[in-house]
């Protein structure tokens, strides 16, 4: 189903209708999402673009906006041709060709150590028909020459910005001007997905392709200096001399996707009835798999044994799925049937492919501090289950990790992450807030969100936070799940020392001391109600009153600055009714108001300012008047 998304009806993206299977990572905004693996095998070789992996950095453009233009800067020659012109001027090609993150799987390095990043799983993936005129003739028509391009020995690269505007700026990547202009690699400005437009959230109205490379270089995502890099594991912060060197280092880059192969069937969760068993039945065991810089896979594997003894799987191809006869940019789906009685005595199922050069994935996990290209044996496990008494026993099968916050895959924790947890705990602020307390703080410029059941007040990491303020903002005041899952998911052991700098017990300890180094005898401070006695109310019209309030004694000061309003709150049975209002004057009662006697107040309400102090005295009483206009309807 395709829908408006209540996670996107309060976000830049609430226009946007978009499926609801995909699996969200991230907060509502941007949205970073990816496909169930059950899609992923519904979807067939050809992936509609709905169930594919979603990965942005800024709003997606709005389809509706019909002009566009791309700009093009050669040697000494700019074109700034318009979609329609992109079109009529440059011949395309239809070819297809797979995308994938390389944070794929990076949910299973988290379970070994923190790593930065999103906790992409093995649903990050797709393939689809693209069509486009190739890269290299829009260049070629700015006046950039064909042959090598070096300048004194240095070798010339070109340079790629989108239109978006996330919060670290505009989203910017490179690649050899010598590889952009092979013919042979296909590096292409798509307009078209499986014939039809771009969605918003691919790329509209026309975007990067660069077949065999990882998502992060597609321009439609972000490449950093601190992202898309494979460094040694001895590495686990960007901070220091040698961190920020390897980081630097042309070596660490991840352009060319790795040899990968990922289970599909058994899906996660999935049983089997032990009768099948008893019956002699087979299962069908299926998945995908590719490989990266246009090289074929040229055979899959299926262990029942942990690797002792290996199955071969039959392939199955997109139709059309290479252009130059060498060149292989799709993914290729797998299956081989195994009967239910060796699933039943199998210790799991493992999965590995190989490529033209003969090379196979690693038996076992790789960790890097940013978890990219976790490439190792994809590994299943069953386990024998009835859950009620009158049930049939089953097969239960278990992926390594549970896609998004799930906790229902077969890895656990390590102790190191343990470990770590419970400092966390630890060092975790203890004072007690109330539901009620927490939800006053919602606004952009005083916001506290609640992690892990500790309350904290992220106000001054908005401006850095490297996903930008909106991932943070909505989570303010609000006290849900959503808000540690999330934060769980994509930050390491840095950000959580950064929370634990955010304590909200001493930000209201500051506020509190701030307020008493302020005169006491203002009467609206923020962050404190006072109690206030209604004194006078009278009808200036069939539609508007006037309510005055008598301040407490003592109290000098209004304390409410200009074009400030003020918060009028009374309790009633089940609640407190809070209305914002903007006081006509703070006025001097007059000789006949002063002598009023006390037994003409009509009740007891509380006033809270929203605003900083602006004061005025007097050495006489004052009282608040407040006009309150009422709207026929």
């Amino acid at each position: 189903m395709v829908f408006i998304d209540e996670q996107d009806q309060f976000s830049p993206d609430n226009w946007l209708r978009r499926r609801d299977k995909l699996i969200r990572l991230t907060s509502r905004h941007p949205l970073n999402a990816e496909a169930q693996l059950t899609a992923l095998y519904n979807g067939g070789l050809k992936m509609p673009m709905s169930c594919t992996t979603c990965e942005t950095t800024a709003q997606s453009r709005d389809s509706s906006v019909t002009f566009h233009t791309l700009e093009v800067v050669g040697d000494g020659k700019t074109l700034t041709p318009s979609i329609d012109e992109l079109k009529d001027k440059f011949g395309p090609i239809n070819i297809p060709v797979s995308l994938a993150c390389d944070g794929g799987g990076r949910g299973e390095l988290k379970l070994i150590t923190k790593s930065k990043g999103f906790s992409w799983e093995s649903g990050a993936t797709g393939c689809g028909y693209w069509k486009g005129p190739l890269l290299r003739d829009v260049p070629l028509a700015a006046g950039v020459k064909e042959g090598k391009h070096t300048d004194e020995g240095k070798q010339r690269w070109v340079n790629f910005k989108a239109a978006d505007e996330p919060s670290e700026g505009k989203c910017e990547t490179c690649i050899p001007l010598d590889y952009a202009l092979d013919p042979a690699n296909d590096v292409m400005l798509p307009y078209d997905i499986n014939d039809v437009p771009l969605p918003p959230d691919h790329g509209y109205p026309v975007r990067l392709l660069i077949p065999g490379y990882v998502g992060g270089s597609e321009n439609d995502c972000h490449h950093y200096i601190w992202d898309n890099r494979v460094l040694p594991s001895c590495i686990t912060e960007k901070d220091g001399k040698f961190a920020t060197t390897m980081f630097n280092h042309p070596d660490t880059v991840c352009n060319e996707l790795s040899l990968n192969s990922v289970i599909l069937k058994p899906a996660q969760g999935e049983k089997i009835p032990l009768t099948h068993a008893r019956r002699g039945e087979t299962y069908r065991t299926e998945g995908y798999k590719y490989d990266g810089g246009g090289h074929e896979v040229q055979r899959v594997e299926v262990s029942l044994d942990g690797g002792e003894t290996w199955l071969c799987c039959i392939r199955k191809f997109p139709d059309c799925p290479i252009r130059h006869g060498n060149k292989f940019w799709t993914w290729l789906h797998w299956y081989v049937d195994v009967s239910v009685m060796h699933l039943l005595r199998a210790e799991g199922i493992s999965v590995r492919a190989w490529n033209v050069f003969k090379n196979t994935q690693p038996g076992r996990s790789s960790w890097n501090t940013r978890g990219m290209l976790h490439n190792c044996w994809y590994v299943i496990k069953p386990e024998v289950v009835q859950v009620q008494d009158d049930e049939e026993p089953s097969m239960l099968f278990r992926h390594p990790v549970q896609p998004g916050t799930g906790d229902g895959g077969w890895m656990q924790p390590s102790e190191e992450n343990k470990i770590a947890s419970a400092k966390q705990a630890a060092s975790a602020p203890t004072k007690q807030f109330k539901r009620q307390e927490v939800e006053k703080y919602s606004t952009e410029k005083d916001r506290w969100i609640v992690v892990n059941g500790k309350v904290y007040d992220p106000t001054n990491v908005l401006a850095w936070h490297p996903g930008a303020k909106a991932a943070i903002v909505v989570h303010g005041g609000k006290v849900h799940q959503k808000t540690s899952d999330e934060l769980e998911s994509i930050h390491d052991g840095f950000a959580y020392q950064k929370l634990k700098d955010a304590n909200a017990e001493a930000s209201a300890k500051e506020k509190a001391e701030s307020q008493s180094k302020k005169s006491g005898d203002a009467v609206l401070q923020k962050h404190r109600w006072v109690l206030v006695k209604l004194v006078d109310r009278k009808a200036l019209s069939e539609d508007a009153r006037r309510y005055t309030f008598g301040l407490p004694d003592g109290m000098e000061e209004l304390g409410l600055g200009t074009c400030q309003h003020i918060q009028l709150g009374i309790h009633l049975e089940d609640k407190m009714l809070i209305r914002s209002r903007t006081p006509t004057k703070p006025l001097l009662p007059d000789p006949k108001e002063s002598g009023r006697k006390t037994e003409q107040v009509n009740g007891e309400v509380a006033a809270s300012k929203t605003g900083t102090a602006l004061s005025s005295s007097s050495s006489r009483r004052p009282f608040l008047r407040i006009r309150i206009s009422q709207v026929a309807r």
